[in-house]
């Protein structure tokens, strides 16, 4: 089911040496089942398509209607990223130890579930305008 709701958080890696296809590679990847795979940008294309779609995709269905749906998935992730980086510390240099960066972290995704569980849901991705 398409819900939304935030199933995985991995961390902490350090800033810089941490691309997220390297996070996805060492962390994620393993973890999907047959066939299953995940919505991502262009810049997980080395991925596809045997474990993500991507938006530029030359193996998966371009059909418009598909296409904005996929992309209206990949906007919901980056409002949950938005809603999670609403607290400062997510947002500014963290000055503490990297070990505490992730208890902060994972407090945060916390927060932002319940919050979404609780009168402050995500667009839904189903709902959607023909493109233009």
């Amino acid at each position: 089911m398409l819900t939304g709701e935030i199933v995985w958080v991995m961390g902490p890696f350090p800033c810089g040496g941490w691309p997220d296809v390297e996070i996805f590679r060492c962390a994620l990847k393993h973890l999907l089942g047959e066939n299953e795979r995940v919505e991502a940008d262009d810049g997980y294309i080395g991925e596809d398509p045997k474990n993500v779609k991507v938006p530029a995709s030359v193996v998966h269905d371009q059909d418009n209607k598909q296409l904005h749906v996929r992309s209206r998935v990949r906007r919901r992730q980056e409002t949950v990223n938005k809603r999670i980086k609403q607290f400062t510390c997510m947002k500014v240099t963290f000055r503490h130890a990297l070990s505490f960066h992730g208890d902060c972290f994972r407090a945060c995704a916390v927060l932002t579930q319940l919050s979404i569980e609780c009168g402050h849901p995500l667009f839904d991705t189903s709902e959607h305008q023909d493109p233009a």
